[in-house]
């Protein structure tokens, strides 16, 4: 229990550092640390519930002994947080690991029931055996206390069957009927029991952009804008040309020809409407019965057909036995043997597939230089790309239009990337250093120091820049401080380079913001000056102050300042730094998931702040995307 005597509350994630004894108690080793979040109100108590299983980052075994001791120093969200800390003996816990209680009951048609309490480390445990790795559902409607439930690298698509009490939190939970979020993707399989209901659902398509391919969807699905999809209604010997229906949404169960205009944009979502969207449990028949989906990873019959790679691309026959993934589709008709058109419109399906490419090539002008182009600029060519995917989605212009359009779209590429500075050159920003040769005597700078002029033969600099430089010398050979604050900098690395000099042997300490560089002055004498360099120094707030640390007289001239490289700006949820918040970026926390050592410190991954990276971080991401 946790007191807070402050008038301030207390938000946060105590940490109790782990020892354990192999030997029988007589030594302890320390082996990580456990934490749990808490919430305090002022002058008020709080419990922190830390759960001890073994992870890569603080691994713990059975049958050993072990003692927790809470960490004296609490890790809060504020500044101002104040904690009363407990005696040693009342923060101190000892205890014997032993084996969890959750175990495997039955496994019946790819569903895996379980039983018992939750314990996260036995369940994904038990998830990796061989007897249990091809199940694709599991029942844990008879496991008490569940807490989060996380991803499953073997298969994301897997759905978990909760009791209608359960506080079970994470993707894909159904409970009572419903999961409040189900989140898919191709390549897994996903096999329900039964049909369900969904408050919301999230499909990412992951296809190569302006290329035709069959996609089969579990639930109604909208089509966003940059996302084009059509469904064969029939079909004859030649192909589908002209039988096909252009949709905005994706009915349940169905499959459909899909084509995405850039790697930005592959993400399907059911409607914004506070609706709960029925998910059906199994592909259904489509209007063209030649259209076969699967729900499942399968391989394809003698004589199926798929979208080839080709620029011009064909439905062909793939080998027997070609493997097809989870949640796409196939062609398959017994008398059609020759390859045909994978588009339906002969006329303006190159031009829309045309705008697509140039769609793609304008986003990848923007992954490459959007953190150096100018805002204004970055928001103007955004506003055009987003016409253009209008475009691409609606089909209705003319061809001549579309085809206007993308050559429009080209130029304007061309013109963004032209206008944008290098981002492998170096800028100099020496000029938002106030007088930075002295040559304004000692404008724009603090210092007890005094300016010379090179006239003076007795103190002359060499390889310095200008006529001046700054002479700092106090009555005892000593100095002062030199200062300047530097602003208005754009968000980046910067590298700082002065020339300074001193009787041979000394030392000078230049300094930018709280990283420093030590010189040694020139073995030929006070004359003559060396370079002192500072790089990456990392600015956040647009000031910099830099200077020279008092010390033994120093002599200072020819600031300059770089920037090396602009830092990715973005929002939290953004995860990949692509500009956009989308389910790339939950796949890119999926992969931190699963590749984690448990070392990291700080990850971007994790976005709300609780030191794990888990299905509540992805949680954070669909909000956010709900609410923007």
């Amino acid at each position: 229990e946790i007191e807070d005597r402050s008038i301030i509350g207390y938000e946060g994630s105590p940490r109790m550092a782990i020892y354990e004894s192999t030997d029988d108690g007589k030594t302890f080793t320390y082996v990580g640390y456990k934490y749990g979040k808490v919430t305090v109100d002022p002058q008020g108590t709080g419990t922190a519930s830390i759960t001890i299983s073994s992870t890569s980052s603080c691994p713990v075994s059975v049958g050993n002994l072990y003692y927790g001791v809470m960490i004296d120093t609490i890790p809060a969200l504020r500044a101002n947080d104040i904690l009363h800390k407990p005696s040693e003996e009342a923060a101190t816990v000892r205890f014997v690991m032993k084996e969890g209680e959750l175990e495997a009951v039955d496994m019946v048609d790819g569903c895996l029931k379980l039983t018992g309490t939750w314990d996260v480390y036995k369940f994904t445990t038990l998830t990796k055996k061989t007897a249990y790795k091809g199940a694709t559902s599991y029942d844990l409607t008879e496991v008490s206390k569940i807490g989060p439930i996380p991803v499953l690298d073997a298969n994301p698509n897997a759905v978990f069957y909760v009791s209608d009490d359960s506080e079970a939190t994470g993707l894909n939970i159904i409970k009572n009927g419903v999961c409040k979020q189900l989140v898919l993707r191709p390549g897994y399989d996903f096999a329900p029991k039964v049909d369900f209901k969904a408050a919301h659902a999230t499909m990412t398509i992951d296809m190569p952009p302006y290329r035709w391919g069959l996609i089969t969807v579990p639930c109604d699905l909208m089509v966003p804008d940059g996302i084009f999809a059509r469904q064969i209604e029939s079909h004859i010997s030649s192909g589908i040309s002209n039988r096909t229906t252009d949709v905005r949404s994706l009915q349940a169960g169905h499959t459909y020809l899909v084509m995405t205009s850039s790697s930005k944009r592959q993400t399907l979502q059911t409607s914004v409407a506070t609706v709960m969207h029925k998910v059906l449990a199994k592909a259904i028949v489509n209007a063209d019965t030649a259209v076969v989906g699967t729900y499942v990873n399968t391989k394809t019959p003698a004589g199926a057909m798929l979208p080839n790679n080709d620029d011009q691309q064909f439905f062909s026959v793939v080998d027997e036995g070609t493997t097809l993934e989870a949640l796409r589709g196939y062609f398959y008709d017994a008398k059609v043997t020759k390859d045909f058109r994978a588009y339906s419109s002969i006329s303006s399906d190159p031009s829309y597939q045309s705008l697509a490419e140039r769609i793609n090539a304008a986003y990848t002008a923007i992954d490459e230089y959007g953190f150096y182009a100018k805002k204004d600029s970055t928001d103007a060519f955004s506003a055009r790309i987003d016409s253009a995917e209008i475009v691409f989605s609606g089909r209705t212009e003319s061809v001549s239009d579309v085809r206007a359009r993308f050559k429009e779209l080209e130029a304007l590429t061309q013109s963004y990337i032209a206008g944008a500075p290098n981002p492998y050159e170096l800028l100099d920003y020496t000029s938002y250093i106030e007088n930075p040769s002295f040559e304004s005597g000692k404008t724009g700078w603090t210092t007890d120091g005094v300016v010379k002029k090179n006239t003076d033969l007795t103190l002359k600099t060499v390889r310095g820049d200008g006529s001046a430089y700054l002479y700092n010398c106090k009555a005892d050979s000593t100095s002062s401080a030199l200062s300047q604050v530097v602003k208005d900098l754009p968000k980046g690395y910067y590298r700082l380079t002065a020339k300074v000099g001193s009787t041979e042997g000394h030392e000078i300490t230049l300094y930018a913001g709280d990283s420093t560089a030590v010189v040694t002055s020139s073995p030929l004498g006070v004359h003559y000056l060396v370079e002192a360099r500072i790089d990456d120094i990392f600015v956040e707030s647009g000031e910099l102050e830099i200077g020279v640390k008092e010390g033994f007289f120093y002599k200072a001239d020819d600031f300059r300042l770089t920037l090396t490289a602009y830092a990715a700006t973005g929002i939290p949820e953004d995860v990949n730094g692509d500009g956009n918040v989308d389910t790339q970026d939950v796949l890119k926390i999926y992969e931190f998931i699963q590749n984690s050592t448990g070392q990291e410190v700080h990850p971007a991954e994790d976005l709300n702040g609780d030191g794990v990276v888990d299905t509540q971080d992805v949680l954070k991401i669909y909000e956010y995307i709900q609410t923007h």
